[in-house]
């Protein structure tokens, strides 16, 4: 009788592409918990609303200044230059964190200082 290594096909459990948390306070930088884990802060608008980005789910988040979520926008495969635009000339913007390249930093900053 010999002796075979018989192997069982190992089974994941289907994971969301979406991570959310579930703890309902707000984490370290203010943001709503329930947002995607992968959520980056782009900035305040000129109503006091700020606005986060997931780059997984591909939407847009607006939290008012009470917390609350005001808008959830899927972009859709549009790039998001298209909502800073839409949101400069809409709301304007108090602090805008996103920038489309290092250069784009660099040139914000000399001009802050100027």
């Amino acid at each position: 009788m010999s002796a075979r290594a018989t192997t069982r096909a190992t089974v994941l459990p289907e994971r969301s592409m979406h991570t959310y948390q579930t703890d309902s306070e707000k984490n370290a930088d203010g943001a709503p918990s329930e947002l995607p884990t992968d959520t980056l802060r782009l900035g305040v608008d000129g109503v006091g609303a700020t606005h986060y980005f997931s780059r997984i789910a591909d939407t847009v988040v607006v939290v008012d200044i009470d917390g609350t979520v005001e808008q959830k926008q899927e972009l859709g495969n549009r790039p998001l230059p298209e909502w800073i635009d839409y949101v400069e000339a809409e709301r304007g913007w108090v602090d805008l964190r996103y920038a489309d390249s290092l250069g784009d930093l660099i040139v914000d900053a000399l001009e802050r200082t100027s």
